[in-house]
């Protein structure tokens, strides 16, 4: 698989070459989006995320290439050790799960009256563009070149490639910390962990297939199911709002990751992905592979650092997270019996300006009944302040919401129970303001 040329320490030390290649990638894209916005024709600065990012992931695609010709990778573009059909069948989670998220948009096509307005074609064209150069450029450094450097170094054995299915993953993690420079912190925290995981399970899918297109093409559906809603519809949202968004709870997200990666490198795939590192069938292997004690040991200091390091960002994030907290209601009553009826819920004050999420969750004992929410500021009646959104049934929305610094908030719920009956009923209703 190697042409090119190749830096000849960079597979005695991995891990060092590893955080360069992530500080290049990191390096090359944010320096092209600063050259963009000093230099760039307001075409591609005043269009939106999309666009601006498209043009300096094209910048960071030329750096990818230049870095795997460097490392001697140049074979990663033919390699392959499976049939497409079968790579695919590797990343069946992937694609599910992805096309599970549009089935959320199925109602909003089917009323049409709801649906939000679309973005003008040539926008959706530049975020399809711009979502395959994400993939591209993310999966050429970090499986093209990060995976195989930490492959040729430890892949010898089982232990050997776990130890570079943990180490690969986590260094894509971390690339993701960039984002502390425009998103709220507990987010970051909280895709730096998913992502490390979901880089894991990636890493293990190429090992398993050698064949980069592939992961390409999962990463880039991956992100297009995940942001459709950004890219597609007029939503005012952007990614910096999304993973603003995300929450501490949405680390459980992160454990079906784990699940797929351990499947994919049982014992039997695991013959077959050190066959392929040896040139020879996997039958010629010994029915039990042996490892190693320097794999092994290289395997648990990797585990060990990879669980401390989860464990200190997690708490980190729940710091930012509870520091974060502008309001926090949660609270089960029962119902007075009455068709409608309002409470308040909470006032508060806004230090400074700034965008805050709003997480509204409602769930009734008796689904037949609905919540209207309403933020406001108690001393503007009649005025745009208002924010409102409707629940039917049980759910919960999030909300971002512009509030300005030195005013007061009330959040109130007016409840319609007219279609519930009669009959004993509570609800619970949990509220909660943070800071973006």
């Amino acid at each position: 698989m190697e042409n090119g040329v190749k830096l000849r320490t960079s597979r005695k030390h991995p891990l060092v070459y590893s955080l360069i290649v992530a500080v290049v990638f990191t390096l090359s894209l944010n320096a092209a989006g600063v050259l963009i916005g000093l230099f760039g024709p307001d075409f591609l600065v005043n269009n939106g995320d999309f666009v601006f990012q498209g043009a300096a992931e094209c910048f960071s695609a030329v750096a990818a290439i230049l870095c795997v010709y460097l490392f001697g990778y140049m074979g990663i573009w033919n390699e392959r050790s499976m049939k497409v059909t079968r790579a695919i069948g590797c990343s069946a989670y992937f694609i599910v799960v992805s096309l599970l998220s549009l089935v959320s948009i199925v109602p909003i096509l089917l009323t049409p009256e709801d649906m939000p307005a679309l973005q003008p074609v040539w926008k959706i064209i530049a975020f399809v563009i711009t979502i395959f150069l994400i993939g591209f450029t993310e999966e050429v450094f970090f499986r093209g070149i990060v995976a195989n450097l930490f492959y040729d170094k430890h892949a010898y054995d089982p232990a050997g490639v776990w130890t570079a299915v943990i180490g690969s993953g986590f260094i894509f993690g971390s690339m993701h910390l960039i984002n502390l420079l425009s998103s709220n912190p507990v987010g970051v925290l909280v895709q730096v962990l998913s992502a490390s995981v979901m880089g894991m399970a990636l890493t293990a899918i190429y090992y398993r297939c050698r064949n980069i297109w592939v992961l390409i093409f999962i990463h880039s559906f991956v992100n297009l199911c995940g942001s459709y809603s950004a890219g597609i519809f007029d939503y005012g949202s952007s990614m910096t709002s999304i993973i603003s968004s995300y929450g501490t709870e949405m680390i459980i997200s992160a454990v079906p990751y784990l699940i797929v990666t351990i499947v994919l490198l049982r014992p039997s795939k695991m013959r077959e992905i050190i066959a392929y590192r040896a040139g020879i069938d996997a039958s010629q292997l010994p029915a039990v592979l042996p490892s190693s004690k320097r794999s092994k040991k290289g395997s648990v200091i990797a585990i060990v650092v990879a669980l401390l390091l989860s464990v200190v960002m997690y708490g980190v994030a729940v710091y930012f997270e509870i520091a974060s907290r502008v309001v926090y209601y949660n609270e089960y009553k029962e119902w007075n019996g009455e068709a409608e009826f309002s409470e308040e819920i909470a006032e508060f004050e806004v230090g400074e300006d700034g965008v805050y999420l709003i997480d509204l969750s409602y769930t009734p004992d008796i689904s037949d009944t609905s919540v209207t929410f309403y933020i406001y500021d108690p001393n503007s009646y009649g005025t745009d302040e208002w924010h409102y959104l409707t629940i039917d049934g049980a759910g919960t929305v999030s909300l971002p919401v512009e509030l300005q610094g030195g005013k007061s908030y009330m959040i109130s719920a007016l409840y319609n129970y007219s279609r519930a009956g009669g009959g004993n009923a509570g609800y619970l209703t949990t509220v909660e303001v943070t800071r973006m």
